[in-house]
């Protein structure tokens, strides 16, 4: 038998094992490394598409609501939303409700995008899906015509990250990630959020509370959890949509800021500042002759001068001997009106008055205006429009009088630019 000698040292052969363990070793960890990688530029991709499309569709929102404003200063009032299952992107019904109870026919519809001279897509959000829109109807909702000049119900309620927003004109809404309770092109509506939740509110009709708070998701394929949030709403109050057509209301909620201690009719106060919502800065009211005085016992949508018991319309108008003053505090950002439109309503046949313009306290040349007689009756809103000193000039007061015998309350104005329509 032949012995030969191996060339090859015993204890080579277990390193040699355990350089090539070491290798695999490495290559296992690299490759661990590389999906690690992976998965976090795969999460990171999602992120990022999740945040584009929250982006875009609060840039929808936005679009939606300049068109909103729009409408409301063109028509007064704002529309019903569309029927969800339905492609005509109609306000239903497409015109102002004209006979009582002044409903919209889907109070839980979507954006009328045609019926505000919008695309189609204008009114889908970063999914695909139409955004929600909810506005108050009724007697004194918002959606008959001419309804943003009449008295007015509150509005909308949104609870904002625990913030009560109240007195909401209208509310959009899209319904996120998940898209419970939106609508889909085609007609068809997704599965409702669970009952009881927050989302389950801003899928409901007004008059809902509806809800804007921080996302929280843990899983899409729970997002039937009443624990689930991920949508995104925006609304605006009954003042910034009167201020975004330059018009300031006298009602009890404009004057609550600081609140007079009414009794009855009788403000208890004769001069209140409040804030007029950004285009008008701060607003003051200041009654010669009495105080304050409202047109209602409870509420009211228009404001007059006491100066005895305040029992009725007739003592709680402004009369002979008697003025209501409107000083204005514009930001630096708005220029002073030049014109103005205002409405009042009288128990009497008829009505007549004057308007002072002044600027930082002296009257403006030519801005003393004669209100012509106009016929009136209990609850009906008589206007002058267009009216401006002569050469026009900026104002910021306004002193109102009633002439000729006759008494009136103040229920609005409008302020405006030198060149564009004052009604």
């Amino acid at each position: 038998m032949s012995n030969r000698l191996s060339l090859v040292p015993r204890n080579a052969r277990p390193a040699r094992s355990r350089h090539a363990g070491g290798i695999l070793l490495i290559g296992i960890i690299t490759l661990l490394a590389l999906a690690t990688a992976a998965l976090v530029l795969q999460q990171a991709r999602l992120s990022v598409q999740a945040s584009d499309r929250i982006a875009q569709t609060r840039q929808r929102l936005e679009q939606a609501a300049l068109a909103l404003g729009r409408f409301a200063l063109l028509h007064k009032r704002l529309p019903c939303p569309a029927d969800g299952a339905q492609e005509s992107g109609l306000a239903q019904p497409p015109t102002a409700p004209s006979t009582a109870p002044y409903r919209c026919t889907t109070p839980d519809g979507t954006l009328p995008w045609k019926t505000l001279g919008l695309g189609a897509e204008d009114a889908l959000d970063a999914w695909g899906r139409k955004l929600s829109y909810r506005v108050t109807d009724g007697q004194t909702g918002v959606i008959r015509e001419g309804s943003m000049l009449h008295a007015r119900t509150a509005g909308l309620v949104v609870n904002d990250r625990g913030r009560t927003l109240l007195d909401q004109a209208w509310v959009l809404i899209s319904h996120g990630a998940s898209g419970r309770g939106a609508w889909l092109p085609g007609g068809a509506r997704m599965g409702l959020p669970a009952p009881g939740g927050d989302e389950a509110s801003n899928a409901a009709a007004a008059p809902a509370a509806f809800v804007q708070r921080d996302e929280q998701v843990l899983d899409l394929s729970l997002d039937t959890s009443i624990a689930h949030f991920d949508d995104l709403l925006l609304s605006r109050s009954m003042g910034e949509v009167d201020a975004g057509f330059g018009l300031l209301r006298f009602d009890d909620r404009r004057l609550a800021s600081p609140p007079p201690d009414f009794n009855g009719r009788n403000a208890g106060v004769s001069a209140v500042t409040f804030d007029g919502d950004g285009r008008h800065g701060r607003v003051t009211v200041a009654a010669t002759g009495g105080n304050l005085a409202r047109n209602s016992e409870t509420s009211g949508w228009a404001i007059g001068v006491c100066s005895g018991a305040c029992s009725s319309d007739a003592t709680s108008m402004l009369g002979a001997g008697q003025s209501l003053s409107i000083k204005l505090s514009f930001p630096s950002s708005t220029p002073p009106p030049e014109q103005l439109a205002l409405s009042v309503w009288s128990a009497g046949p008829a009505v007549q008055g004057t308007v002072v313009l002044r600027k930082a306290g002296v009257d403006l040349p030519g801005g003393m205006l004669a209100l012509p007689s106009q016929p009136a009756g209990p609850g009906a809103l008589v206007g002058w429009t267009n009216l401006a000193a002569s050469p026009a000039a900026p104002f910021d007061e306004i002193e109102l009088s009633a002439t000729g015998g006759t008494r009136l309350f103040l229920s609005h104005l409008r302020l405006c630019a030198a060149t564009e329509p004052c009604t």
